[in-house]
């Protein structure tokens, strides 16, 4: 036993400080302007999949929000309409994923 806890203890030493990086990385992705959407929203996939193997876990509504919140500014009257349609129900990230990648085109 004594094995496994020194093996646990020395794999969580290693995975905060990476739970950290990835919560930077998500908290400070944003849209650049002249990066395809398709581009950023692989980004944002990218950090949420690697953020899910370390143990964080979004639900849908706030991996949406975060993608939303993550757009340029001219993606605003996008936002507001989806705010709008969306009413009092629960954001669906594949919807906006999706609205987002045919708003570009």
């Amino acid at each position: 036993m004594g094995l496994m806890v020194a093996l646990s203890n020395m794999y969580e030493k290693l995975i905060t400080p990476n739970k950290v990086h990835l919560m930077r990385r998500l908290f400070n992705l944003q849209m650049t302007k002249g990066v395809l959407a398709a581009q950023h929203l692989n980004e944002l996939n990218i950090v949420t999949t690697q953020l899910s193997s370390v143990g964080f876990e979004f639900d849908e509504e706030v991996r949406t929000l975060i993608l939303l919140s993550s757009l340029l500014e001219i993606w605003n009257a996008t936002i507001t309409s989806v705010s709008r349609l969306s009413g009092s129900n629960k954001l669906k990230f594949n919807d906006v994923h999706d609205l987002v990648l045919n708003e570009e085109i």
